[in-house]
């Protein structure tokens, strides 16, 4: 299970093999990336602190969720504090307008 614990060294994640220090390192570890709130709609992105992965393929450890009074949630994940910042702004981009609006995409309506 070790293996797929990781914690952040700067802006790097970095695989942790002794489960009690991950533990200790968890408990006051700043997580976060980045949040942007408004109009009812909150979007966080944050390091997961574990591999997220099913099967092959890139480890995912970080995450990016939206959280609105509607109900609506929206949820993407990826490898890297790079990845995660633009997934972050993309995030941004795709529920708000300039304003802070929400948006409510419908795919095949105007």
């Amino acid at each position: 299970m070790s293996r797929d614990l990781y914690a952040l060294k700067g802006k790097k994640a970095v695989r942790c093999e002794n489960v009690k220090a991950w533990g200790q390192w968890v408990k006051v570890a700043d997580r976060v990336v980045a949040r942007t709130a408004g109009r009812g709609i909150d979007v966080s992105t944050v390091f997961l602190a574990l591999d997220h992965r099913h099967g092959k393929g890139k480890h995912l450890l970080f995450e990016t969720m939206t959280f609105s009074t509607g109900g609506e949630e929206d949820c993407e994940r990826c490898s890297t504090w790079d990845e995660a910042e633009t997934q972050h702004r993309q995030m941004c981009e795709k529920h708000f307008d300039i304003s802070g609006v929400l948006i409510i995409w419908n795919e095949g309506r105007m």
